[in-house]
């Protein structure tokens, strides 16, 4: 009897630990912690010119190049906007950030404007960008806008620096 016992324990213990690898999500929020340049910004979806505010700042153009620093463990960042056209160049701004698990077990990325006395702005509304992926030197996020009514998926692509 303890000769079938043995075994079956064995088997137990192996598929139980491979079970908890498979559940096992990255630890996003760790591995965002740190300095990023926002190094390209690919639109998809439509064709055309429109023209776009990104996170009721400024437009698209403004954060390509931006600074972003993500802390840990307040959960305090900033991003710093590049020079351009209707930019304000240097605007430093306060973010407060985290990841949000989906209902569907998928991790965002997900932040909130905070103004100079750290008070969360635009009615205490935040972002939430897909993580479609991230490792030690990059990540990639895409946030999904509505331009003429229709969608629009911008893929922001950073570089750790």
């Amino acid at each position: 009897m303890m000769k079938k016992i043995i075994p079956l324990l064995a088997l137990a213990a192996t598929l139980s630990g491979c079970a908890a690898l498979q559940n096992k999500a990255p630890d996003y929020r760790k591995m965002m912690v740190g300095n990023w340049m926002l190094d390209d910004i690919s639109v998809e979806g439509q064709e055309g010119s429109f023209k776009v505010t990104l996170f009721n700042e400024a437009p698209l153009e403004c954060f390509s190049g931006s600074a972003w620093t993500l802390t840990r463990p307040n959960s305090l960042g900033t991003y710093v906007l590049n020079e351009g056209v209707d930019c304000q160049a240097g605007l430093q701004r306060e973010i407060r950030w985290t990841i949000y698990k989906t209902g569907t077990g998928e991790q965002q990325f997900q932040f909130k404007r905070l103004d100079a006395e750290g008070d969360p702005m635009d009615n205490n509304v935040g972002y939430r960008l897909d993580i479609l992926s991230l490792d030690a030197s990059g990540m990639q996020l895409r946030d999904e806008v509505t331009v003429n009514g229709q969608p629009l998926y911008l893929v922001y692509t950073f570089s750790r620096q």
